[in-house]
């Protein structure tokens, strides 16, 4: 890469809004998802305990380290900010 373009940020302005977009419909399908899960009608009581509260568990833990990832390096921050 040239010094030019040492400056330039990550991502195209339509990667930028695709990642934007994204984001912000993360919350609504995460909770579709989650109460997707927790209404599932499982007989066997382990698999139906897993799906109420082990595996909404975990996907809460991934969404809020997605959520951090993005608070703390924001895509549209661009290279020369991140060297400082």
């Amino acid at each position: 890469m040239t010094d030019e373009g040492a400056g330039s940020m990550y991502f195209s302005d339509d990667a930028l809004k695709q990642l934007a977009d994204g984001y912000a419909a993360f919350g609504g399908k995460l909770n579709t998802l989650l109460e997707k899960y927790i209404l599932l009608d499982l007989r066997n009581p382990r698999a139906r305990e897993f799906a109420q509260q082990g595996f909404p568990r975990r996907l809460k833990v991934m969404a809020r380290c997605i959520s951090n990832v993005f608070e703390a390096i924001p895509p549209e921050r661009n290279r020369t900010a991140l060297a400082r």
